[in-house]
């Protein structure tokens, strides 16, 4: 093989080892939680230990049947909760395969991809696998970090394809309402670009489906993970139209190819179950109680407000002087045994992002824990 074809195979391998990064955040998750006694860092409501703590049922785990596709009766009852039809619905493993597909649906032609800044990066680096050109639409704090339709047209244009943005806003908790939602539709569709709202935090605000993005024409996703504390299922959906549905599921045929059954058809049984799901949203109602932790933290850490959360269980507490957040997260483990999030693995260096909706005893341990080294911080 000559120079020439040497440095040809070299740069052609370089860009195929470029074409996707890993995901640092939920790498540095899955290293730390396990580290620390004292979680600030889970950002669901608590693990479901056994079915038979559900109400409603009983449920019975199923190990084989059809779903091709996404198990039918699963998707007929997402369908009712959302107002749509069944093929309007994808089912994946979890919220982040849901939006991995949606990108690469969306995206398999390349194009330029909208994302927001600060976000949660699992959304940025699935569209950055597809995408020809990634451009950051800001959420800046002087707008409560709401994204601003005008700053999206000066940013959009032929090439853009997809437009990716959470809600609540992951990490601030911030609320999109619909009016915002469908000023932000308005503009995509006239570009031809589509919406993705990744939507796992919000029914921790509405839990009328029917409000959702899917309402706005925007592809909403959910999941049986942070607002139902299933994440063990892996059990997640995209609500769209069925032309980016079929796409999805046409890419999927290179991933998954299919769900397992059991998880799908269990999840079938618990959201078709009418007093599970009330008892889902009276948990949601119960774990945002931590919610005074945090309030209780900035009345005694003035300093500490960044901006305060709409709803959900997570919130951003700004470091003294904008300091090191990544040191601080280390100081703070090996000091008081307690572990929250780095700012900075969602964009928002110089802050951490804390999340109070489990154990209240541990939370409320937690909280005084990480006062005691701000204080010395």
């Amino acid at each position: 093989m000559d120079s020439a074809s040497v440095a040809l195979h070299s740069d052609e391998e370089t860009r195929r080892s470029m074409r996707w990064k890993p995901v640092e955040l939920l790498e540095w998750a899955m290293r730390e939680h396990s580290r620390a006694g004292f979680k600030l860092s889970l950002s669901s409501v608590p693990t479901i230990q056994e079915l038979s703590d559900i109400p409603g049922g009983p449920y019975v785990p199923k190990i084989t049947g059809s779903n091709f596709f996404g198990h039918l009766e699963l998707r007929k009852t997402l369908g009712a909760m959302y107002g749509v039809e069944p093929d309007q619905i994808l089912v994946a493993q979890g919220a982040a395969e849901c939006d991995f597909l949606i990108a690469g649906a969306v995206l398999q032609q390349g194009g330029t991809a909208i994302v927001e800044a600060p976000t949660y990066q699992p959304i940025f680096r699935a569209a950055e696998c597809f995408a020809d050109r990634m451009i950051q639409l800001p959420r800046r704090i002087e707008n409560r970090c709401l994204p601003d339709p005008d700053e999206l047209r000066k940013l959009i244009d032929d090439t853009t394809k997809l437009i990716a943005l959470t809600n609540l806003h992951n990490p601030t908790g911030v609320r999109m309402d619909a009016g915002l939602l469908d000023e932000i539709s308005k503009v995509a569709t006239e570009y031809g670009a589509v919406v993705l709202v990744d939507e796992v935090f919000l029914p921790m605000a509405e839990w009328d489906y029917h409000k959702h993005a899917s309402a706005s024409n925007c592809i909403t996703v959910g999941s049986m993970d942070k607002c139902y504390g299933l994440s063990n299922l892996r059990v997640g959906w995209a609500v769209g139209s069925s032309d980016v549905i079929n796409q999805a599921n046409s890419f999927n045929m290179l991933l998954g190819v299919h769900q397992p059954f059991v998880t799908e058809d269990l999840a079938s049984q618990i959201l078709g179950d009418k007093m599970a799901r009330a008892w889902f949203c009276a948990r949601t109602a119960e774990a945002q109680k931590g919610r005074r932790f945090y309030d209780r933290f900035i009345e005694e850490h003035p300093q500490s407000k960044y901006l305060v959360p709409d709803a959900g269980i997570n919130g951003i507490l700004a470091l003294p002087a904008g300091g090191d957040d990544r040191k601080f997260i280390e100081a703070l483990a090996a000091r008081k045994d307690t572990v929250a999030f780095p700012g900075s693995l969602f964009g928002l260096p110089g802050t951490i992002r804390v999340s109070y909706g489990g154990d209240p005893v541990e939370i409320e341990e937690g909280f005084k824990r990480l006062g005691e080294v701000y204080r010395e911080w």
